[in-house]
């Protein structure tokens, strides 16, 4: 008897300080998508890792990694970890692929912009790009480095 009290005393210790998988998520993601579970890096997005002079940037998703071949995606947003909204948000018909969605969007500063899918079975993935913004004149200020 006392050792099933410490074997269960145990999984709730660990069960606390298992991060669930929204952990790794922005607040504004979370607030977004309240009770949704949220599987990270399943989202392949292709953004340039230094945006010169703060420009308009390119990011397009790559791939989604699904583990089923049925599933497929129904809508996707992107966000931005310094904003509260939306970067953008698509409604996807029945049968289409997300690989390959691009959008463009101007940075206010270095960045991580997520991507969040619904897919088919109601299941949500995420994948993220950090992009940082590079000014001309902070190499004159700050040297060489980001």
């Amino acid at each position: 008897m006392k050792t099933i009290i410490k074997l269960s005393a145990i999984l709730m210790v660990v069960h606390l300080f298992v991060p669930s998988a929204n952990a790794n998520l922005p607040k504004n993601i979370i607030d977004a998508f309240p009770s949704a579970t949220i599987s990270i890096s399943r989202i392949v997005l292709k953004a340039p890792d230094i945006a010169e002079n703060g420009a308009v940037v390119n990011v397009i998703i790559q791939k989604v990694l699904l583990q089923d071949k049925k599933l497929t995606v129904r809508e996707i947003w992107l966000f931005d970890h310094n904003r509260k909204t939306p970067i953008s948000h698509y409604k996807l018909a029945e049968n289409t692929l997300a690989d390959g969605l691009a959008t463009r969007y101007k940075l206010a500063g270095t960045s991580v912009i997520y991507a969040v899918a619904l897919l088919s079975d109601g299941s949500m993935v995420s994948g993220a790009k950090k992009v940082h913004r590079w000014l001309w004149w902070r190499w004159f200020v700050y040297g060489p480095k980001l």
